[in-house]
């Protein structure tokens, strides 16, 4: 319990406030100094850094990063920027409201070297109906190849992967992007457009193993 200051005794307040200021003139002090002589530290990573905030329509939006991403297949006509693509505020799907051109890598699913299963989603034909980036996922075959590789001058690498498997779905099977006790690559778009319902009836699914 705090005690309330006797009245009477002023001199004892002007003597209290006094430290109070020399307190936090020094750690005012205290910080600039520190501030001031602490070296700052920039990491380069070669995978793109997801949001801490929650997601939203601007968090949503892809950015150009220090150290983006790009996957690249000969056989699929595949040659595009990997970016982020978030859960909808609504908890219900993944937000492709931004996707456009890119490849987009799952939220909840393992970043790039980090183990388990590395998802990538991309639209099969665009708004203004121009082929999307992965139109031809389904010409893969197991044995192509799949790269992925920095567009960092500072830090470039590749990934290389062999296609295992190339199958189709149906639109809710989340089985596909489940960790297999290994690393792997799946890439994820839509398939088999029926024009009653408008809407894709299947989904191409393409595995492939790092070599």
């Amino acid at each position: 319990m705090y005690r309330r200051p006797n009245a009477s005794t002023p001199a004892r307040l002007l003597g209290g406030a006094a430290i109070v200021i020399l307190v936090v003139l020094a750690f005012g002090a205290y910080q600039f100094l520190q501030s001031s002589t602490q070296e700052v530290e920039v990491y380069v990573t070669a995978t793109p850094l997801p949001l801490t905030q929650a997601p939203s329509a601007v968090a949503s939006q892809p950015t150009a990063q220090s150290a983006q991403l790009r996957i690249v297949s000969p056989k699929a006509s595949l040659s595009t920027t990997i970016t982020e693509l978030y859960i909808s505020p609504a908890g219900e799907n993944w937000d492709l409201t931004y996707l456009e051109n890119f490849a987009g890598h799952l939220e909840g699913t393992p970043q790039l070297g980090k183990g388990g299963n590395y998802v990538l989603a991309g639209h099969v034909e665009l708004k203004d109906g121009i082929p999307g980036p992965f139109v031809n996922l389904n010409k893969l075959t197991p044995g192509d190849d799949i790269m992925i590789y920095s567009e960092a001058a500072s830090q470039p690498y590749v990934v290389r992967y062999k296609v295992t498997e190339v199958k189709n779905v149906e639109p809710d099977d989340l089985s596909v992007i489940r960790n297999r006790g290994y690393e792997e690559l799946t890439l994820i778009t839509c398939a088999d457009w029926d024009q009653k319902s408008e809407q894709y009836l299947t989904r191409v699914i393409v595995h492939a193993k790092p070599y």
